[in-house]
């Protein structure tokens, strides 16, 4: 219901920006959102398509580089305004839980609180603000000793991790690969370098 309820809104764009976040707050007009933050020097920002082609348009012409996702929409920016309330009720009407096992927030970038788990409020903001998936990374590697796995079925979330200044020395493991046909071969590189 979710899905539909995001499919349902006006067409958007997303677009990848290799900047800090600061920098590129700075150049952001109010029509356009940060909508994540992946890497210390890498950002994703949302919204209408005019505005977001504008801004690829004047960073191109910077020598800062970027490049359109493949989003229909504009995820994590206001054009998902319309879809909290349903989706906050779609919320309400499921059982949530504390977690069982320490997760960090992709949201607020530190130690999911059991409140905020079960929260319908946490969940509704976090479809509509900024995802901190580099702090959130940054927490996981303040973990001494922490291995990062990425489950996937692609390496990109690995190589945003391997991006942290803290990575340097960890061991970040990609369990598939980039294609179907190498996905075997990942699989057994990614269970050996566990191993190790």
């Amino acid at each position: 219901r979710r899905g539909r309820l995001m499919q349902a809104q006006p067409a958007g764009a997303m677009l990848s920006v290799r900047l800090p976040a600061g920098r590129l707050l700075a150049r952001l007009p109010a029509s356009l959102a940060l909508a994540a933050e992946n890497a210390p020097d890498a950002c994703v920002v949302s919204g209408d398509i005019a505005d977001v082609e504008t801004l690829r348009i004047a960073l191109t012409a910077d020598g800062i580089a970027c490049r359109p996702l493949a989003a229909t929409r504009a995820f994590h920016s206001s054009m998902m305004d319309p879809v909290l309330a349903p989706f906050g009720a779609e919320v309400a009407g499921a059982t949530l839980s504390p977690p069982s096992i320490p997760i960090v927030s992709t949201r607020t970038g530190a130690a999911l609180k059991d409140a905020e788990a079960t929260s319908c409020d946490y969940w509704t903001r976090h479809l509509r603000e900024s995802v901190h998936f580099s702090q959130a990374i940054a927490t996981v590697l303040a973990t001494p000793g922490s291995t990062l796995v990425e489950t996937g079925p692609r390496s990109t979330l690995a190589g945003l991790a391997r991006r942290q200044p803290a990575a340097r020395g960890r061991t970040i493991v990609a369990s598939l690969g980039d294609s179907v046909d190498r996905e075997r071969g990942a699989l057994l590189t990614a269970a050996g370098e566990l191993w190790c």
